[in-house]
């Protein structure tokens, strides 16, 4: 979902569609953007795609400093958090003298 002012791109989102589950990442709102309502419309656009692709349940991945996401999810309706670690995979190995 890319929210455009003028042709140009403010705001995209990232989302994913598994069965019944909607999981939206990633709302990233370009700085000079930010508290215009352009993350608020890709989260609306997204959901509305959601409900129309036959979506029942929708959770979020929102970083747990993200004090503005935080907000925006709760003026939503969203709520709870639940704390998850991610692991990755080592791409460069250093030998340890």
């Amino acid at each position: 979902m890319t929210v455009l002012l003028k042709n140009s791109p403010v705001c995209c989102g990232l989302w994913v569609l598994a069965g019944e589950l909607l999981g939206i990442f990633d709302i990233a709102v370009s700085p000079e953007y930010r508290g215009w309502g352009s993350g608020r419309l890709a989260m609306e656009g997204i959901l509305d795609w959601g409900r129309e692709s036959g979506a029942e349940t929708t959770w979020l991945r929102v970083f747990l400093d993200n004090t503005p996401a935080k907000k925006l999810c709760k003026k939503m309706g969203f709520g709870g958090i639940n704390k998850y670690w991610t692991r990755s995979r080592i791409t460069e190995y250093k030998a340890i003298a």
